[in-house]
């Protein structure tokens, strides 16, 4: 399994950088039909497949950032943190989270 990298620690989480190894989690995360209508896509869900080609393209494109959201304590991941859109010219980016595993869901 490939190591995730410190990008940010923080004091309870650190943003860390996404490893193909945890693509089969985010795949679970992404077959839940409750979050997927909480990010705004309801009635989708992406298999292991497209996890890959969404790992493959973010890796390549310079207008979006995404990093793991990582519990400090037990490093398990819980989410992600994308920039998107980024316009490194005027400093600008869209924010989005997304907290996968249900249980770290509002805490």
């Amino acid at each position: 399994m490939a190591e995730r990298i410190i990008v940010i620690p923080g004091e309870r989480i650190n943003l860390t950088t996404i490893t193909r190894d945890d693509l089969p989690l985010m795949t679970g995360w992404f077959a839940d039909l409750e979050l997927n209508a909480y990010l705004g896509r309801p009635g989708s869900f992406m298999n292991e497949d497209q996890e890959r080609e969404w790992f493959d393209h973010q890796a390549k494109d310079e207008s979006l950032r995404t990093f793991g959201i990582s519990v400090k304590e037990s490093g398990a991941l819980v989410g992600t943190v994308s920039l998107m859109h980024l316009n490194h010219l005027h400093q600008t980016a869209e924010l989005g989270i997304c907290i996968g595993e249900r249980d770290a869901w509002s805490k």
